[in-house]
């Protein structure tokens, strides 16, 4: 396994954008994000739920339901540790969009950025899910960890690079049934969900700023920042798909407070 030395050098190389290593450390990344099998080929979990960042899930209670799961799918690395009693605590796969290197932490430009990013991913369990290639202006800052990852530690989740073509398949069949805008993340983790298991629950998920079934409380966009509504996703349109899949039976919609929250 890499230590914390090896894996700073591999970080200084990485970063350096006069080093070759840079170039080809990118060309062989392509190479095995796009030649390794999945880790989920073959594999079907019975009891699968997706969390959503909406702010609806807040005073929800649901944690522990939600924990209960045999495989939780996140979306962009939200925050758990300080919400484990209305989000739960376990994961499998979080994604992570390379945008929130820049959010979150400095777009990794120093040591200090890249330990502070392997320290809080140790909140997550499974996998951490990477589109490293949706941009090319975000290769780099996205590929960094991955590189200086090595052999995992214990307590450090697997970093795993999608498949660009996968994503752009799931967008182009969407256009042509009027979800035109980009997907959203937990649109597609929810479609991944359905593929991989054979129950689908969903958490978090709430597109609207009120809430009914609280006396018209107002519902913040996630449930761990102040970020505004996204124009960049058609959110009610895909809700509209979410309500149908949820009246044919295909998953289940979870909104209000859970059972044992309720007791």
């Amino acid at each position: 396994p890499l230590r914390l030395k090896q894996q700073q050098q591999w970080y200084a190389l990485v970063l350096n954008p006069h080093n070759m290593l840079n170039y080809l450390a990118i060309y062989f990344m392509h190479f095995l994000a796009y030649n390794q099998v999945s880790p989920f080929r073959g594999k079907k979990y019975k009891r699968c739920a997706v969390v959503g960042n909406s702010g609806s899930i807040l005073n929800s209670g649901c944690g522990a339901e939600i924990d209960d799961f045999d495989m939780i799918f996140r979306c962009n690395a939200a925050p758990i540790d300080k919400y484990a009693h209305d989000a739960g605590w376990k994961s499998n796969i979080t994604t992570f969009n390379p945008s929130i290197f820049y959010r979150r932490f400095n777009a990794l430009q120093t040591r200090d950025d890249y330990l502070h990013f392997m320290q809080n991913i140790t909140q997550y369990n499974g996998y951490i899910w990477l589109a490293c290639f949706g941009s090319a202006a975000l290769h780099n800052v996205c590929l960094t960890p991955v590189l200086a990852q090595g052999s995992r530690k214990p307590n450090e989740p697997h970093l795993v690079v999608s498949n660009p073509n996968q994503f752009a398949n799931f967008w182009q069949f969407w256009k042509t049934r009027n979800v035109s805008k980009t997907p959203s993340t937990g649109f597609f983790m929810t479609h991944a969900a359905l593929e991989l298991c054979e129950e689908t629950h969903l958490y978090g998920f709430w597109p609207f700023p009120l809430r009914l079934d609280s006396g018209f409380e107002r519902v913040p966009y996630h449930y761990f920042d102040d970020l505004v509504v996204s124009k960049r996703h058609g959110m009610s349109d895909e809700f509209s798909v979410f309500l149908q899949y949820h009246e044919l039976g295909i998953l289940r919609i979870h909104t209000g407070k859970c059972q044992s929250e309720k007791t």
